[in-house]
């Protein structure tokens, strides 16, 4: 991959920059020469475990799905191209910041735009179940806020992807974010639309609140709190539907959640009639980076 870099080209790609590095690959905004169109070049470097034909098939068959998606709160992956020892998903770029940004600057948001921000989430979930296509891995780096307002996923199925390419880890690897993992995600079942629902519940807690439902100083302890501890209780000057809607997304059992995001989304409405009537003070608000600090 050593092409990909600021300054080269690849294909119709001109690389400009580097938007984010994480664990599995780098972010690159590109330009798409053919169209006229800046594109994110998401690089994934794959650990090899699995045959070039094992791992060809498995990226086929998310990108697949995932290109089937079309929702204004779903950033469009465009094309997928495959690298000597890797791959890199051309997706649609959007100008703006990370929530994981927004809360960086600004940890607890006022009711309204949690509400807005939360509306956008859910009805992308809602479009991608509604498809057969389950994310996996919802957290605040991954909802993108556009300049113009607008709300949008990224990375549907990559956790998942990256989890089968590592072909069934041992059991203590983690494969995915894990203060937004679900209990039954942590005791190994596969990902569901409900597990979605329970990552989406820690995200609307942590805009509520201004921290994480489930600290820990260990990733023992964070999963034990996860799977026997309840949320600390939020503000009581929040409007009860919205408190009541994170910690029903946060049951311990699938069966206790909402049934579905957009059950969810209908939810959240009846709480956009006042904002809380207690606020803790809040820090300057800082200007939002594309993909934001690392999740705690």
């Amino acid at each position: 991959m050593e092409a990909l870099r600021p300054g080269s080209r690849y294909g119709d790609l001109e690389i400009e920059r580097e938007l984010g590095r994480g664990a599995f690959g780098s972010v690159l905004l590109a330009r798409d020469t053919l169209v006229g169109r800046p594109v994110a070049l998401k690089v994934i470097r794959l650990p090899g475990s699995g045959t070039p034909e094992q791992e060809r098939a498995a990226l086929l068959r998310e990108a697949q799905l995932v290109g089937r998606l079309r929702s204004p709160h779903v950033a469009t992956l465009y094309r997928v191209h495959a690298l000597p020892d890797g791959w890199a998903f051309e997706i649609e770029y959007v100008e703006g910041g990370s929530l994981e940004g927004l809360l960086a600057g600004e940890p607890r948001l006022g009711t309204h735009e949690t509400i807005r921000i939360a509306q956008g989430v859910l009805k992308g979930l809602a479009h991608a179940h509604d498809q057969g296509v389950v994310h996996g891995d919802i957290k605040p780096g991954n909802v993108l806020l556009g300049r113009d307002g607008s709300v949008k996923l990224v990375d549907f199925g990559l956790a998942r992807f990256v989890g089968e390419l590592s072909l069934r880890a041992p059991r203590d690897e983690v494969v995915g974010t894990p203060a937004y993992m679900a209990p039954e995600v942590i005791m190994g079942e596969p990902p569901t639309a409900l597990s979605d629902l329970w990552s989406f519940g820690v995200v609307l807690y942590r805009m509520l609140a201004g921290r994480h439902p489930f600290p820990g100083r260990s990733l023992a302890a964070l999963f034990q709190a996860i799977q026997n501890l309840p949320p600390p209780p939020l503000d009581p000057g929040l409007p009860p539907h919205l408190s009541d809607l994170a910690l029903r997304c946060l049951a311990k059992s699938p069966r206790e959640r909402p049934a579905s995001c957009t059950d969810a989304a209908h939810e959240l409405l009846p709480a956009a009639v006042a904002e809380p009537r207690h606020h803790a003070p809040r820090p300057e608000r800082a200007r939002p980076t594309l993909f934001g600090r690392a999740e705690e």
